[in-house]
């Protein structure tokens, strides 16, 4: 059997030249390398997925105990998250419905949201503008306030002024040690309120991916380009990226077809 030389370019067809490779490696003359390659690529693998859990865990995007954040978040139905949110916001959890009350009626990241204060709605009724700069992108972002989240705001004023007594410009989303909700706390928390509804991955992404889902069927319905309004809110780089955030599937696309004939 000739075999090409190092550095030669084999006339065989690939059919032939598997089975030269197979015949070398029954009679011993080629040992296999498979296993200690792969253990290379896993033993690699681990140490960069040990290396950017690390690194995510300390930005505060994933928490350590569940693991490396690789699966997406998934998203809430909105009437499912706006029932929750309004029974801990007059109930048990006043902050926690509020935010997400907030979340799933603005899409903002949970960056922007940790820092917003009580004189940022003070005041404000529906349709005024919030104007924010994003946390992650420095960009200036006007709000329009909805009816929800005014009405919301109230309530948890409400119960805000109740038990502290006095107006101070605290932060919103304080825990009971006082300092701002972390996103690994708030994650832990959302997975907890929801387990029990809402099957799936479920974290703070999940609440933006809520109004834009909500946001991408209501534009639609009313003959907008709701993909095109929420590539711009999102800030991402193409529409393929918003509707892979968004989950939509190409069966949804496909479905689409049918509103030819209507």
């Amino acid at each position: 059997m000739q075999v090409a030389r190092p550095g030669e370019i084999s006339s065989k067809n690939p059919e032939a030249i598997e089975t030269d490779l197979q015949d070398l490696k029954a009679n011993g003359t080629i040992k296999p390398l498979a296993p200690v390659y792969d253990n290379h690529i896993k033993n690699s693998s681990v140490k960069r997925a040990s290396r950017r859990s690390k690194r995510l865990a300390a930005s505060g995007r994933v928490n350590v105990r569940k693991g490396l954040k690789g699966v997406q978040a998934d998203y809430i139905p909105y009437p499912v998250a706006s029932a929750t949110g309004w029974n801990l916001l007059r109930g048990k959890n006043p902050i926690i419905g509020f935010y997400i009350l907030f979340a799933i009626d603005s899409g903002l990241r949970t960056s922007d949201l940790q820092s917003m204060v009580y004189s940022d709605f003070k005041g404000k009724a529906a349709g005024d503008i919030l104007r924010i700069q994003e946390t992650k992108t420095g960009k200036i972002r006007d709000i329009r306030l909805t009816r929800a989240v005014v009405d919301a705001f109230a309530v948890l004023y409400a119960w805000y002024i109740k038990r502290s007594g006095i107006f101070t410009d605290d932060y919103i989303f304080l825990s009971q040690k006082k300092t701002t909700f972390t996103t690994i706390s708030l994650n832990r928390i959302l997975k907890k309120i929801f387990s029990g509804t809402v099957a799936g991955n479920i974290s703070t992404h999940s609440l933006r991916k809520t109004f834009g889902r909500t946001f991408y069927e209501r534009a639609n319905a009313k003959g907008l380009d709701g993909l095109t309004y929420l590539n711009e809110i999102f800030g991402h780089a193409s529409h393929a990226i918003t509707r892979r955030y968004l989950g939509i599937t190409k069966a949804e696309i496909a479905d689409s077809y049918i509103i030819m004939d209507e």
